[in-house]
């Protein structure tokens, strides 16, 4: 299994969690189709996302998940097309922020043990990506 990361930038090690029930979070358009990813359990967290969910601060936070997307894959672009990509997962982020439990260390279990990102195939259809 991989090793952790932080949920929202991708940092690695992340220090916290938060609980959270199993939901659907997005849909992806792939090369291979449609999916939809699904948040299982708590999420983790880097000490400065960390922070930024204490401060229930979705802007900034989808902010620093664009970026940190975005440069991990490599992709440049203007800060007007990085603005206008974080603009797409506030929403997200509001929805998410009150839905997930005080900050905690996560169990060495969790650490060790955390699921991968679960995605599940669905038929192509015009879905609302954004």
């Amino acid at each position: 299994m991989a090793d952790p990361v932080c949920d929202f930038c991708m940092s690695p090690k992340p220090r916290w969690s938060y609980d959270c029930e199993d939901h659907a979070t997005n849909f992806i358009d792939t090369p291979e189709g449609c999916v939809l990813t699904h948040s299982i359990g708590a999420w983790a967290a880097c000490t400065r996302c960390s922070r930024i969910i204490d401060r229930a601060d979705p802007l900034v936070l989808a902010r620093v998940a664009a970026e940190s997307n975005l440069r991990r894959h490599g992709v440049p672009v203007t800060k007007d097309e990085l603005m206008e990509y974080a603009a797409t997962l506030e929403p997200r982020f509001v929805e998410l922020l009150p839905k997930l439990g005080p900050r905690r260390k996560p169990t060495p279990e969790e650490d060790s043990e955390r699921p991968a990102l679960e995605v599940e195939d669905l038929p192509m259809q015009n879905h609302n990506l954004n």
